[in-house]
Order: structure tokens, then C-alpha cells, then sequence
């Protein structure tokens, strides 16, 4: 019993205040781990919550920065297209104002032509006739000059039959007057004797009741497109046949010029790739002058068509 006293007595001293002690220490360790888990959280919370709004923030910036970007975008691609517009505008505008000017400078070059031809005909013309004439008067009474006097007249006299024909084929090729009193048939029939007589080309033509009341516009580009033709079949061609062909149907006029020489290459556009000079290039304008276009069917070996269409109002046509 003594034994049990004095260990009662030893857990009562020296054990139960060790217990108290530690629980007391536990239970501080656990509210101080407490208050630092609750603390930890706040803090997490609060870094958190910082995080979420440094994010609303960059995402607000963003889309702001996006917005004004955008709008820079869009005005400036609007004063892009504006002035692409302005550039598109001005560009039709030249060559509105280009095709105007050639139109009115190969008016301007037809009527000099015109005016040149009377010139030569009338005027140069009648003065080597008469040149002629008296040429002829003066080898009349051949006993009264030496027979050197009568060779020289008789030179004279060639020269002189030899100029009135070199001025009337020069006054033919800048304009015709079958063109302005007879018509364009005519015209285009004296055209292709004319040329073969000149190059030995063997030419052919065929018309479809074409209307004698065309446009001085419409008979002068076709007689110029088909002598442009025929001048690039003798010159680069080397054709031994040409044929021409004039249609008139409603609301059309079609002529094509077909050879079978050596053909020529064509671009993308069908157009030729070798050009000699503007001839091609006057060719195209004189369609666009009358509201015409101009087609080439070609490739090397196999000759060539150059195709005009003009179209016709309906009291033209």
C-alpha cells in the first residue's frame, strides 16, 4: 500500500503538471498552426485575388490595345482604299483623256492626209500634166531639133509621165477618193489590185451587201485596219495569197484579213509578240476609235486572220 501511495502521490507531482504542460503546448503549437494556416490562406486569397486583377487588367489592356489597333487598322485600310480610288480614278481619267487624244489626233492626221491628197492631185498633179503636155508639144516638129534635143525631150517627157504616176500612187495611198465619192467596197477593191499589182501577192475579196451609208469613221478604220494588214503580209508575212473578207450583218460590221504566210506568235492577250513599229498598236486604236475590237488567229506555220468587228447603230446598219 506504501508503494501504491507513493506512486499515486509521484503521478499526482511529478506526471499530471508534465501532462498539463504538455497538452497546454500542444494545444498553443496547434492554435499557433492554426493562425498560420489561417494566415497562409489569407495571404494565398489575397495574392490570388491580386493575380486575378493584375489578369482583368492586362486583359482590359489588351482589348483596349486591340480596339485602337483595330481602328488604326481600319481607318488607315479606308484611307488606303480611298486612295487607291483616287489613283484608280486619276488612271481611268488619263487614259480616258489619252484615248481622246489619239482619237482626235488620227482625225486630225486623216484630214491631213485628206488635204495633202487633194493637194497632190489637184494642184502637183495638174501642173506635171501639164508639164507633160508641153513636153509632147515641143517633140512635135522633130525636123526642126537635133536628134540629141529629141533624146532629152524624150527623157523629159518619161520623167514627166513617171512623176504624175508616183504623185497620184502617193495621193491614192494617203487617201483614197474612191473612199469619200464611191464608198467602201470600192475603195477596198482598188485597195487589193493596187497591192497586188505592187507585191505579186495573188489577193482575193468578197463582200455581203454592205451598205453604202456607213460612217466616215467606220470606212476610213476598216480601209486602214486592211492596209495595215496587207503592209505587215508583205513585209513580214511572206504570204503567197491573201483574202478579204467584208460582212455587214445588223448591228455589225466584220472584216477579216486572212493570208497563209509564216503565222506569228501571240501572246496571252492573242496578241502579237514581235511587233514591227505602232502598226499593231494604230491598228487597235482605230478599233477603239468606233467602239470596235480587233482579234489575231495565228501561231507560227500556219498564216494569219486579223478579225475586226465594229458594231453598228441600228439606222447604220
Amino acid at each position: 500500500p506504501m508503494d501504491s501511495l507513493a506512486a499515486h502521490e509521484f503521478v499526482q507531482r511529478e506526471i499530471r503538471p508534465r501532462r498539463r504542460t504538455a497538452g497546454e503546448a500542444l494545444r498553443q503549437l496547434t492554435e499557433a498552426g492554426q493562425e498560420v494556416l489561417e494566415n497562409s490562406e489569407l495571404e494565398f486569397a489575397a495574392s490570388r485575388r491580386a493575380a486575378a486583377l493584375r489578369v482583368l487588367l492586362l486583359l482590359g489592356l489588351s482589348v483596349t490595345v486591340g480596339l485602337l489597333v483595330a481602328r488604326f487598322s481600319l481607318k488607315h485600310a479606308d484611307n488606303l482604299e480611298r486612295e487607291r480610288r483616287r489613283q484608280f480614278e486619276e488612271v481611268a481619267q488619263a487614259k480616258r483623256e489619252s484615248q481622246q487624244l489619239s482619237a482626235r489626233l488620227l482625225e486630225i492626221q486623216e484630214e491631213e492626209r485628206r488635204h495633202l491628197s487633194q493637194e497632190l492631185h489637184d494642184e502637183i498633179g495638174q501642173i506635171l500634166t501639164a508639164l507633160r503636155i508641153e513636153i509632147s508639144r515641143s517633140q512635135a516638129p522633130a525636123s526642126a531639133i537635133t536628134p540629141e534635143v529629141q533624146e532629152r525631150l524624150e527623157r523629159a517627157h518619161n520623167l514627166a509621165e513617171k512623176a504624175v504616176e508616183t504623185v497620184r500612187d502617193i495621193s491614192l495611198l494617203l487617201r483614197p477618193p474612191a473612199l469619200d465619192d464611191l464608198g467602201l467596197v470600192p475603195a477596198l477593191q482598188w485597195q487589193l489590185a493596187d497591192f497586188s499589182r505592187r507585191s505579186g501577192i495573188a489577193c482575193e475579196f468578197s463582200e455581203n451587201e454592205v451598205k453604202d451609208v456607213l460612217p466616215d469613221s467606220v470606212k476610213t478604220c476598216v480601209y486602214r485596219v486592211v492596209q495595215e494588214a496587207l503592209h505587215n503580209c508583205e513585209k513580214h508575212a511572206a504570204a503567197t495569197r491573201i483574202s478579204v473578207r467584208l460582212r455587214q450583218a445588223p448591228g455589225s460590221l466584220t472584216v477579216e484579213v486572212e493570208d497563209d504566210g509564216r503565222g506569228v506568235d501571240l501572246d496571252g492577250k492573242g496578241m502579237p509578240r514581235r511587233t514591227a513599229g505602232f502598226g499593231v498598236l494604230g491598228m487597235l486604236e482605230r478599233a477603239a476609235m468606233v467602239g470596235g475590237s480587233l482579234v489575231f488567229d495565228s501561231s507560227p506555220g500556219r498564216g494569219t486572220r486579223v478579225s475586226l468587228r465594229i458594231p453598228l447603230a441600228e439606222a447604220e446598219a
